[in-house]
């Protein structure tokens, strides 16, 4: 596993824990088909509306602006071995702390999250997340390839999203 290169922040959770809650939603939630590039989308859908709703971040770190799209770069080197296979549940669960603190902004936020869109495949959130105009596309258009989306730009644009 690669370590990231990105900065930390003391706002948020580390990345794999919340991929876990994500699996975990998922499973709850009974999704399919719960490959990489869903997974993916999937925690990034989740920072951006925890940002527009709680006013703070879900990731410790920012999403970045890969050429194909959002990417939470942690994430992605932990799950990019499936390739097109399906994640499964437990892959994440020993990020999970023997003393848990209150994380259900957090569990609240992606429960909803995979209500709204855990039965879409990857390729249909990733079409979401890169039309012009999104954090991706403005992030990429300002700062070129791989450079970090701005949690203020993410949580502006699922503010609009929700209203």
């Amino acid at each position: 596993m690669t370590k990231s290169t990105v900065t930390q922040s003391s706002e948020g959770i580390d990345p794999h824990l919340a991929g876990h809650y994500v699996l975990a939603a998922c499973e709850a939630a009974a999704c399919r088909n719960v490959r990489p590039l869903k997974f993916l989308k999937l925690v990034y859908i989740a920072h951006g509306y925890h940002l527009a709703i709680w006013d703070g971040p879900l990731l410790n770190v920012p999403a970045e602006a890969w050429k194909y799209g959002p990417v939470i770069r942690d994430l992605y080197f932990a799950v990019r071995h499936f390739g097109g296979r399906e994640i499964p549940w437990g892959l994440l669960a020993g990020y999970v702390p023997k003393e848990e603190p209150d994380n259900s902004s957090y569990k609240e936020v992606i429960a909803e999250v995979i209500k709204a869109y855990g039965e879409y495949d990857g390729l249909m959130l990733s079409a979401a997340t890169h039309q012009k105009g999104t954090p991706w596309s403005i992030t990429r258009d300002r700062y070129g390839p791989d450079a970090p989306i701005d949690n203020e730009l993410l949580k502006n644009y699922y503010k609009k999203l929700l209203a």
